[in-house]
């Protein structure tokens, strides 16, 4: 019997907007929707326009892609964020997660 990992894709950002764009846009093709045991949780540290293209993305793919604000700036503070909220965390599957830079 094959045990399945869930996967949470971690991506830590802080004003990044477009090349984070490019950077879901590759992730969420058809293929990658077709596996079942993935998220993408983007972490920012910043309150500008770039928080619109989260909720674009959020919208686009519920349930696939999560993005949480981290009032405190530093990349530590994203990182150990991320791993306490990511589902991989969570899971009862076997658990990994992964560390993009966009």
């Amino acid at each position: 019997m094959r045990t399945l990992a869930f996967i949470s894709i971690i991506v830590c950002t802080r004003n990044r907007g477009e090349s984070f764009r490019q950077t879901v846009d590759s992730l969420f093709c058809r293929a990658n929707l077709e596996e079942p045991n993935w998220e993408l949780l983007a972490i920012e540290s910043s309150k500008n326009r770039t928080l619109e293209i989260y909720r674009d993305f959020e919208r686009r793919f519920p349930g696939r892609f999560r993005f949480l604000t981290e009032s405190r700036v530093g990349k530590s503070h994203a990182l150990n964020r991320a791993i306490v909220e990511a589902r991989c965390a969570n899971s009862s599957l076997s658990r990994l997660a992964a560390f993009l830079r966009n």
